[in-house]
């Protein structure tokens, strides 16, 4: 199985790579494969392939963290889709305009946002999240 990520790109996110790594490494000790959005914001948008990525998904990771319109737009597509999304964001950030924003998760450094993925991807996977793992404040 594999799932997608919505996330900021390295020029919008100082934790850009720091996150990413963490995801890839957290999804491989899963078993997990992950899809992450091209490297170079500025690639051209194919629709089609966004859709047919998402639609393949076993679920997606939004991070909502910098209120990136882009990633406000995918997430769009995946929750008209139907798909399982896990939204997160650093503490403080304002969530806008999602079907699913009760259920956002907030972390405040990258120890707490490792356990989080831990968290999703057990849950992405079927298995029950801890109970105390998931907060919808900010």
């Amino acid at each position: 199985m594999y799932f997608s990520v919505i996330m900021p790109s390295a020029g919008h996110d100082l934790l850009h790579a720091e996150k990413k790594a963490a995801i890839e490494s957290t999804a491989a000790v899963c078993g997990l494969a992950v899809r992450f959005p091209p490297a170079s914001p500025y690639k051209s948008f194919d629709l089609d392939a966004a859709l047919n990525e998402l639609r393949n998904a076993g679920f997606v990771l939004a991070d909502l963290t910098g209120e990136r319109p882009s990633c406000y737009y995918e997430l769009g597509l995946a929750e008209a889709m139907g798909k399982k999304v896990f939204l997160l964001a650093v503490k403080g950030t304002p969530i806008h305009q999602a079907a699913s924003r009760r259920s956002t998760t907030f972390f405040t450094d990258m120890k707490e946002f490792r356990a989080l993925i831990r968290a999703i991807f057990s849950e992405g996977q079927g298995m029950p999240i801890r109970s105390g793992t998931r907060s919808a404040t900010g």
